[in-house]
């Protein structure tokens, strides 16, 4: 903006440079206010369907387990589907509530000293059925005494979101590898599949919520999923990488700040 004003020795022409205008501002104070207003409508949503999902999955194992008494052989299957689907619906929902809890700033976490094959195998141990169904090998390849300072729960997320990836990315006899490894002074976990890969100009797109690669077609999902692994990577002082090559895999890692394992006496306490 050019302005004129009169001086007593003289005048002078000001050039004045705005960023932002009074509207402009307002504007985006709106967006910001809405993007919040999203963001707790999401949290309470997940909140919200999490209940009725559980009593699905429970009734389900109650059925399975054949506790009200035994169940016609045609219908004997049912029970796993209807588990299998409420733990996919779960896992999804999940994801939204931390991602949208990630954005608003409310995601409690409370980092420690974690054994990254620990949790890692954890997963593995709740994955393996669906590792089996898919005929993909499950493995760990890795460096058992590897310890991250991270919020267990966070880093059991990140694990299971790159796992599940991976699995949904393979076919009948690809492998699925978990491994973690100290490098440069951080802790590093690691998960490779011998799937069908992605272009390498999509791997930044891929970490965007919401988003998804062009080899997603047909595949559930919300696109969450590697944009929640980075958010958490990120909340705890680490950073994520991909690699990928259409038909030759696709490898993530995570590295997270180093933590020494605990003495025998403080793992006692």
């Amino acid at each position: 903006v050019l302005r004129h004003q009169d001086k007593v020795r003289g005048n002078a022409t000001l050039l004045i440079l705005s960023l932002e205008t009074t509207d402009e501002m307002i504007d985006r104070e709106t967006l910001e206010q809405k993007l919040q207003e999203r963001t707790q409508f999401f949290a309470g949503f997940g909140h919200d369907l999490r209940s009725p999902l559980n009593a699905v999955i429970g009734f389900a194992d109650v059925m399975a387990n054949e506790v009200r008494g035994p169940i016609p052989d045609s219908y004997r299957e049912y029970p796993g589907l209807i588990r299998e689907s409420g733990e996919t619906l779960l896992s999804l929902i999940e994801d939204m509530l931390a991602y949208a809890r990630s954005e608003a700033g409310t995601y409690r976490l409370v980092p420690e000293p974690t054994s990254l094959h620990a949790v890692a195998e954890e997963v593995m141990r709740g994955l393996a059925p669906a590792a089996e169904r898919a005929e993909v090998e499950l493995a760990w390849d890795g460096d058992i005494s590897v310890w991250a300072e991270a919020d267990p729960m966070a880093l059991r997320r990140i694990w299971d979101n790159l796992a599940s990836n991976a699995l949904k990315y393979s076919a009948a006899g690809d492998r699925v590898t978990l491994s973690a490894s100290e490098q440069n002074g951080f802790a590093e976990l690691r998960v490779a599949d011998t799937g069908i890969g992605m272009d390498p100009s999509e791997l930044e797109g891929v970490t965007k919520p919401f988003a998804q690669g062009a080899n997603a077609k047909g595949k559930a999902g919300l696109g969450l999923g590697l944009a929640l692994v980075r958010r958490l990577a990120e909340l705890q002082g680490g950073e994520t990488m991909i690699e990928s090559a259409p038909q030759q895999g696709t490898t993530v890692t995570v590295r997270l700040p180093l933590a020494q394992a605990p003495s025998a006496n403080e793992a006692a306490e």
